[in-house]
């Protein structure tokens, strides 16, 4: 992995763009579980909040309608950070949603979110959701079948973003 990235300010500011060619409130939905896997994970040491405009936003997620992103094939997700002075000062995030079942949505969320939250690469780990590929199960017949199982992130996933925001995690666990 990359040095880890870190936000000045928590919790991020979300924007979903809704004038997006894939957007729908259901997709919005699926995606906020994706990410809710981390707030969990981590006790809600990580949180978010939405808010209604680009640029309030420190976060813009946008949806395309197409199986794989063109930037390269066969991806469904793609986090890209700005960066000031070590610290990320904004996020946007891309999903394709064409081809994409609500659980795999929802994965490829939760790992973009790593991204998003700081995480700066992959882990070589299939078993962490940071882990550089997902996997797409198809019966004999073409039609898809349902993921072996969902992960949320990792103990190894959660102590790479203890990391990047030590001080947060130092603080929880003098509570």
């Amino acid at each position: 992995m990359g040095a880890p990235h870190r936000w000045k300010r928590l919790p991020v500011r979300v924007f979903f763009d809704a004038s997006s060619a894939g957007y729908a409130e259901e997709r919005k939905r699926i995606v906020l579980a994706g990410f809710d896997q981390w707030t969990k994970a981590t006790n809600s040491v990580i949180r978010y909040v939405l808010v209604g405009s680009e640029a309030r936003a420190d976060v813009v997620v946008r949806f395309e309608p197409v199986a794989f992103l063109s930037t390269n094939p066969r991806t469904l997700g793609e986090t890209y950070l700005s960066l000031h002075n070590g610290w990320v000062v904004r996020a946007r995030m891309t999903l394709a949603v064409g081809d994409v079942r609500p659980d795999e949505l929802t994965y490829v969320a939760a790992h973009e979110w790593g991204h998003a939250l700081g995480i700066n690469g992959h882990s070589d780990d299939p078993d962490d959701l940071m882990y550089a590929a997902t996997f797409r199960y198809v019966y004999p017949d073409g039609r898809p079948a349902p993921p072996a199982r969902f992960r949320g992130p990792s103990e190894r996933d959660i102590n790479t973003l203890k990391i990047c925001y030590p001080s947060l995690f130092a603080a929880q666990q003098q509570r």
